[in-house]
């Protein structure tokens, strides 16, 4: 090896010992730096898969890197929109958001869950889709089970009017005829009796309102229907409704 040769690889060992002294000062730099650094969740709930595996190389100068996303399960929000004609005819006062009904808004999903889940009116948009005329309103749920998902689909029932002395009747006790609705209702003397009447909304999905023809404490027929007729004399066992 000439002289030149051992001056030149001389020359080569002192910059790569150079480099590597430099990098283990940035090393510990780094170090440092992360040791000021403590990354905390903001709140407790549920992390998704990490999209940056250990050890990998994470920029972040031109624009901030997502590591993974931390889904808060403790309330979930419901998203859903009414007609215009729809929200003017439920029960409101002036000046608030009182829709009837708004802190018990009852929910249904198409596949049944362990637990009932009801929620609460949270936002009402202040104006109408003037392309859909729809409005949007969102419903807060509380999910103390986690039973409840982002990106589930739900059956929002919001009543229009809320009527505690509503008179409610088996929806299924309800006939039709050409005269319109009626129900075959019990007398004193336990005979049947051919009642017309008018109804009014559909409630839990088994009874129906009745605004006419019936008056509390009625007794009418839920079963056998096909067989009684009016006039008849039966003996009627008492159901709870």
């Amino acid at each position: 090896m000439s002289q030149i040769e051992v001056v030149q690889a001389k020359s080569a060992y002192e910059e790569a010992a150079a480099a590597i002294k430099s990098a283990e000062a940035q090393l510990r730099t780094a170090r440092t730096n992360l040791g000021y650094c403590a990354i905390h969740a903001p709140f407790a709930g549920t992390v998704s898969a990490a999209d940056v595996n250990v050890g990998a190389y994470v920029g972040g100068e031109g624009e901030p890197v997502k590591l993974a996303t931390i889904y808060d399960n403790t309330r979930m929000y419901a998203d859903f929109y009414i007609e215009e004609s729809s929200f003017m005819r439920m029960n409101t006062r002036v000046g608030t958001d009182g829709i009837a009904g708004s802190d018990s808004i009852p929910m249904r999903f198409d596949e049944p869950l362990g637990h009932e889940y009801r929620g609460r009116l949270d936002y009402l948009s202040p104006d109408v889709n003037t392309g859909t005329g729809t409005m949007h309103l969102r419903a807060v749920v509380d999910n103390p089970y986690g039973e409840l998902r982002s990106g589930m689909y739900a059956t929002i029932s919001l009543p229009e009017d809320i009527d505690s002395h509503a008179l409610l009747v088996r929806d299924a006790s309800i006939a039709t005829d050409q005269l319109g609705k009626y129900v075959y209702t019990v007398n004193d003397s336990n005979r049947v009796v051919y009642t017309p009447v008018k109804t009014g909304g559909l409630v839990d999905d088994t009874m129906r309102v009745v605004t006419e023809g019936l008056h509390p404490g009625d007794r009418y027929v839920t079963k056998a229907l096909l067989k009684v007729r009016a006039g008849l004399e039966v003996r009627p066992v008492m159901t709870g409704k």
